[in-house]
């Protein structure tokens, strides 16, 4: 079963694309077109054995992220790099070089062991949470802007 969430940005063309693909090949999905709450989040994030993500760019995707923290196994598109995130060599997901090769590593990391990464790595990531992030971003502002 396929989780698709097309909660942003909402492009009814790609939205239908890939529906369609879905049919084509007598897969099986759901699609979520509505936010999600942090609770649903969290739902999705577990229910989920193997997390695609091979979009074209990303700037530190806070999914990925929330991804490793619930121990789940990742597919990353190999153009997508998070040097910040590789502790002692070892990247927490497993790569796809080409999109046309999508299947076999889809095949290849559900037969796989869970990679074992450097438990630091949560401790790392869990600073980045917006609740830790938010007091720098405040302290940054109210620093640079020029006061009323």
């Amino acid at each position: 079963l396929l989780f698709f969430p097309f909660t942003y940005p909402h492009n009814p063309e790609y939205i239908q694309e890939v529906k369609q693909k879905v049919t084509e090949y007598g897969l099986k999905a759901v699609y979520f077109e509505h936010f999600l709450d942090v609770s649903q989040l969290f739902l999705l994030r577990q229910a989920t054995d193997i997390f695609i993500h091979v979009q074209p760019t990303d700037a530190s995707s806070g999914t990925l992220y929330e991804y490793i923290l619930c121990e789940k196994k990742i597919i990353n598109g190999a153009w997508i790099q998070y040097p910040e995130i590789i502790l002692n060599g070892v990247k927490p997901y497993f790569e796809v070089d080409d999109l046309n090769h999508l299947n076999q590593t889809i095949l290849d990391v559900y037969h796989a062991k869970p990679i074992q990464f450097d438990p630091h790595l949560i401790s790392y990531l869990a600073k980045k949470r917006w609740k830790v992030v938010i007091k720098d971003w405040d302290k940054f502002l109210s620093e640079s802007l020029p006061v009323r």
